[in-house]
């Protein structure tokens, strides 16, 4: 044997590391550069036998769910699915049952199946009738968590509400909410569900802050998990008024609009009532603004706008244009037929009872621009703010309307 022969001979012994036993090598290492296929090994033969080192091939299985007549091959760590073609190609083997469990949340009666192709991958199948009936109804295992499921609070209590792949909504129990590895929810800041303490209808708030919101029926409240509302006397906003032809007082808030009786007005505060009715206020009774003295407000909203304007003055060097505030009866009437639906019911609006003001800047006022987003942010510090629905991305976008709160 001459020296290279005997070197390259060399080489691919020390390549190897084992023991011969009987013959046999235990505990091979293949040579450098050799490749290694998905879950193969290195095969060797028996010392002496003079065969080529080859990796072994990945073992292929043909696996079907319970549920479903979708037939897979699995080669080593890896699943694909197999069509009709293919598998009649492969010779049409039998397929063995998946690695399957089923599972649901105890008070839904949803079923998920769940296939386990290795530790870390994984099927979830929402189960139908038929596709349960197929897999023979096999009883599920009670689960805390699905993927696909989501966690939620309201702002105005501290409940937490998971609802499933399938829309189900539930109301969590402490235990429950473990059992989920306690994932944090996601809070719908500023929303939630009030109710007044003295009346029994309860209000959906898109604003909380500023006393927006609606009644909500019995049917939403339970769509949405029955929520605890918030108890108060008040909501922020909210009008009580006198009228001229009596002693009755009539309050206007998010859920209701009635007169009150006497316990009803003690329980809410027995705030002092406005005299007259929204668009028939007495003059005599609101400011002027002081540099448009033709716009007026209630006094108290008329003394903050002038100490907003003194902040407003100070960052654009200007005071605000205001075009609208106080609106009579006969107005709200006019605007209604003129614009329709853009404008307030008339007896509705809050420009009615002097706490609304519309600016009139224009172009140099609109979304986006320096002064509307400047008295987004600070205008409520003064007690007057945007309200919600009149956002650019709001139910009814105003840039102009401002409402004062307190």
């Amino acid at each position: 044997m001459s020296f290279r022969r005997r070197a390259r001979a060399g080489a691919v012994r020390s390549a190897l590391v084992g023991v011969l036993v009987s013959g046999l090598v235990v505990g091979v290492v293949a040579p450098t550069g050799a490749s290694h296929g998905t879950g193969g090994s290195v095969v060797a033969a028996r010392a002496g036998s003079g065969a080529v080192l080859e990796p072994e091939a990945a073992p292929v299985k043909y696996v079907k769910k319970p549920h479903d007549p979708t037939i897979y091959v699995v080669e080593g760590i890896d699943h694909r699915r197999l069509t009709y073609a293919q598998w009649l190609a492969a010779g049409s083997p039998v397929p063995s049952p998946t690695q399957t469990e089923f599972v649901r949340y105890p008070w839904s009666p949803t079923v998920y199946a769940v296939t386990y192709w290795s530790a870390a991958v994984r099927d979830w199948d929402r189960l139908t009738g038929d596709t349960w009936s197929a897999a023979g109804r096999p009883e599920p295992r009670m689960t805390g968590w699905i993927p696909g499921s989501t966690i939620h609070r309201w702002d105005s209590s501290p409940e937490l509400f998971l609802r499933g792949p399938d829309r189900s909504l539930h109301k969590l129990t402490e235990r429950e909410w473990a059992a989920t590895g306690y994932r944090a929810p996601t809070v719908r800041a500023n929303e939630g569900f009030v109710k007044l303490s003295w009346n029994g209808s309860i209000a959906r708030m898109s604003d909380l802050r500023y006393g927006q919101g609606r009644p909500i029926s019995y049917t939403e409240w339970l769509a949405e998990g029955s929520p605890s509302p918030r108890v108060a006397p008040r909501f922020p906003g909210d009008i009580f008024e006198k009228d001229f032809s009596g002693p009755a007082i009539r309050y206007s808030g998010p859920t209701v609009q009635k007169y009150l009786t006497p316990a009803e007005w003690q329980a809410a505060g027995a705030p002092a009532p406005y005299t007259g009715r929204n668009g028939r206020l007495d003059t005599a009774t609101l400011c002027p603004v002081s540099w448009k003295r033709s716009v007026l407000l209630r006094c108290d909203a008329q003394r903050a706008l002038e100490r907003l304007n003194s902040a407003y003055w100070g960052r654009f060097g200007r005071s605000m244009s205001i075009g609208y505030g106080y609106r009579t009866y006969a107005t709200q009437v006019y605007l209604r037929m003129t614009l329709g639906t853009v404008a307030a019911v008339p007896g509705t609006s809050n420009h009615g009872w002097g706490l609304a003001l519309d600016t009139a800047e224009g172009s140099q006022h609109g979304f986006g621009s320096a002064s509307y987003e400047w008295l987004k942010v600070n205008a409520p510090a003064f007690g007057w703010h945007a309200p919600r629905w009149a956002w650019q991305d709001g139910s009814n976008p105003e840039y102009w309307h401002f409402e004062y709160t307190g």
